[in-house]
């Protein structure tokens, strides 16, 4: 994937998860809003699915 082309990320495989990196890119200024989700789902003991981790 070239440098900064956020545009071309295909995520084909459901095997293979992004990475926090590949996120922050992504999301761009949303990443914080998605960090702030997941927290609130621990808080409350709630269960979500962070790719890439058990």
């Amino acid at each position: 994937m070239p440098a900064n082309n956020t545009t071309s990320l295909e995520l084909t495989d459901k095997a293979v998860h992004p990475g926090e990196e590949v996120l922050k890119r992504v999301l761009g200024r949303s990443y914080s809003a998605y960090c702030a989700l997941l927290e609130l789902y621990s808080r409350n003991g709630m269960q979500h699915d962070i790719p890439g981790q058990t």
